[in-house]
């Protein structure tokens, strides 16, 4: 059955003048609400809602316009080719092999729906370590390895896609790994999160 209902944001004044409240972009859909947008990212204005975290690389992930400082390794442009555009990336110069770096999502609400995460990523340098893709289930603290990208993979950014099922709330970690040498700079850009299988 059809029901007609108002929906109403009601703003209570503090103390003073000071006090102001804004509201932006409010959306109304048919169904529960879904957070799956919350991961799309493609890095031009920050890291959205991912979070850089260090691990036991010299330098997190961080966001990165043109080319990455050292040559033989990294990109030139974002994945869309621009070099105005952003991407996130992993610095492995000063550091030693295997050392890691982590970029962390917002945790997911649990769905018996699959979902598809997609993003590019672009590896180039003779020493080239390893990317892994891992979800961690938060209710189990049990941590899962989806996809590992090892190597070499040439001076291009490539698209990748992993489904992801979980019955609990979880994270997904985007594990950077550096290599023998300083040219193993990883790059991430443009990241997705749909409803439905790859």
């Amino acid at each position: 059955s059809e029901h007609v209902f108002e929906v109403s944001f009601e703003a209570i004044r503090g103390r003073n003048y000071k006090s102001d409240i804004a509201l932006d972009d409010i959306k109304f859909q048919d169904g529960p609400c879904d957070n799956s947008a919350s991961l799309d990212c493609d890095f031009d204005v920050d890291l959205c809602e991912w979070k850089s975290v260090r691990g036991t690389n010299r330098y997190p992930w961080r966001r990165r316009t043109g080319s990455t400082p050292s040559r033989g390794t990294g990109p030139s442009g974002d994945s869309t080719g621009s070099t105005s555009g952003s991407y996130v990336y992993m610095e492995t110069s000063y550091s030693r092999p295997r050392r890691t770096a982590y970029l962390v999502s917002p945790e997911v609400a649990p769905s018996s729906r699959s979902h598809c995460l997609s993003f590019f990523y672009h590896m180039y340098g003779k020493t080239m370590g390893s990317l892994n893709v891992i979800i961690v289930d938060k209710i189990k603290k049990r941590y899962s390895l989806l996809s590992t990208i090892t190597g070499n993979q040439g001076n291009v950014w490539h698209y990748k896609e992993v489904t992801i099922t979980s019955l609990n709330k979880y994270q997904v970690i985007f594990q950077g790994v550096r290599g023998n040498g300083y040219r193993s700079d990883i790059a991430i850009d443009d990241i997705e999160f749909r409803k439905g299988t790859c």
